[in-house]
């Protein structure tokens, strides 16, 4: 437990992290919906097509999109993997009426999220795991102290509990 007036025990602490943590990924849903549905508005169906669209291919095809020196065709064949076999359905998907505005509305976005959700993921898991760190250290910490009791009791045990506490 915490000092009264001092802050949080490390379980409430790790519930903040984790609903933190689940509001940045709920924020960076709501921004990939947004950027969906602004591709909605040029009639680009791309989400019904693509089940990630946010994957690899997704992204090429996005930033081939912001580029807007392809047609829906070149666009259509960038795709990797499965999503590949489904050139047919991505051509018509990808035959929208894209405009400027909306390339520099997709490259907003795609660059915030890019590189804000891995930022904000990143800072939290890395928090988290300080904090992990020093839970262990602290029981650590405590077998440390066992086995300083332990060295005492006789000469074979301190060798062993040396090497491996030590």
């Amino acid at each position: 437990m915490s000092p009264p007036g001092t802050g949080s025990t490390h379980g409430s602490v790790s519930s903040e992290l984790l609903r933190s943590r689940r509001k940045l990924i709920e924020s960076q849903a709501a921004e990939r919906n947004r950027l969906l549905k602004l591709l909605e508005t040029a009639n680009i169906k791309l989400a019904s097509v693509a089940s990630d669209v946010f994957g690899v291919s997704g992204r090429a095809m996005l930033k081939a999109l912001i580029e807007g020196n392809s047609s829906a065709e070149e666009i259509a064949a960038l795709p990797k993997g499965q999503l590949r076999r489904k050139r047919a359905e991505l051509v018509l998907a990808l035959d929208g009426r894209i405009q400027e505005h909306h390339r520099f509305l997709l490259a907003m976005q795609l660059r915030r999220l890019e590189a804000a959700a891995s930022k904000r993921r990143m800072r939290c898991a890395l928090r988290m795991r300080a904090m992990a760190a020093s839970r262990a250290s602290a029981a650590f910490a405590g077998v440390g102290a066992h086995c300083h009791s332990a060295r005492n009791q006789s000469a074979a045990t301190s060798s062993v509990s040396f090497s491996i506490c030590g």
